[in-house]
């Protein structure tokens, strides 16, 4: 069964990346190489070609340009094994690639895409903008842009990208097409408020997940990769509404429910720590940690 999910897979890239070649396009693996790749996986990426490091204009620290994102020109007659591999085996709650069809050609786009590193919050601060992440990426994608103009600005060098969704299917989007770059100009783009909360919000559930895989190493290894998102919102939801606003009292409960169930605050061993918790003000986390 999960040898024809890969193959599954692997056809839909390879159909999806000759429609863009035959429509004149360029195809680009985007990589996170921040992940924990292997220590050859690394060195072969580096070795790619043609390839772009998103951090070279910005620093020339070794240990920074390790990290930095990746983008690797590809076709369906040369998809690296490196990169086939990635795609094919990568877990479906943290994906380290997907892949992009621009009209633009390689100087110009890799100009566009310096253009996107960074972005400015509404208080004027700038930060580092990871849209290359799996999880930002999904996050753009249900802005609709006629809200959020600047995700169609940020969007507008792409003709359309294909990744991996939430559930492990093979997502697949199209983009209005642009005379250039929305972005050009600049090398940041502004954030308006109602963006950048919508984004805060979209992204609460990975970061209640990022904070279980720090906090509480193999607690989420019970649930299957593409329930987990859905498991930690419905724990956010239940803890919001039990008055525990802390992260770190939401990925608790997340660890506890993947450890448990969904109705371990119902289990009188439990119902009576979140009672007493709520009695006392105390966050669900120093509870535990008193009990």
């Amino acid at each position: 069964m999960a040898e024809q999910a890969q193959r599954d897979t692997q056809q839909s890239w390879a159909s999806w990346a000759q429609a863009q070649l035959k429509e004149g396009r360029h195809v680009w693996a985007v990589v996170d190489a921040s992940a924990d790749l292997p220590p050859a996986l690394r060195r072969e990426l580096d070795q790619l070609s043609p390839h772009i490091n998103l951090f070279t204009h910005r620093t020339s620290e070794a240990a920074a340009l390790a990290l930095a994102p990746r983008l690797i020109g590809v076709s369906p007659q040369c998809m690296p094994s490196m990169l086939k591999q990635l795609w094919l085996e990568q877990s479906v709650d943290e994906p380290i690639v997907f892949f992009v069809s621009t009209a633009m050609g390689e100087q110009d786009f890799e100009q566009a895409m310096h253009q996107r590193v960074r972005a400015e919050l509404p208080d004027g601060e700038v930060m580092l903008f990871r849209w290359w992440d799996a999880r930002i990426w999904w996050a753009l994608h249900q802005l609709p842009q006629a809200d959020h103009p600047e995700v169609g600005a940020l969007l507008s060098v792409f003709a359309a990208s294909l990744s991996q969704s939430r559930d492990g299917s093979v997502l697949t989007s199209a983009y209005p097409q642009a005379n250039g770059d929305a972005l050009a100009g600049p090398d940041q783009f502004k954030l308006s408020e109602a963006t950048f909360h919508r984004l805060l919000t979209l992204g609460e559930a990975d970061a209640v997940l990022g904070i279980c895989r720090e906090q509480y190493p193999g607690a989420l290894d019970g649930v299957a990769p593409a329930q987990r998102h859905a498991l930690a919102c419905e724990q956010i939801g239940w803890a919001v509404a039990e008055g525990f606003s802390a992260p770190h009292d939401h990925a608790l409960a997340t660890r506890i429910s993947a450890e448990l169930g969904a109705d371990w605050h119902q289990q009188p061993e439990w119902a009576g720590l979140v009672a007493e918790a709520k009695a006392t003000g105390r966050t669900l986390l120093a509870s535990v940690e008193a009990s």
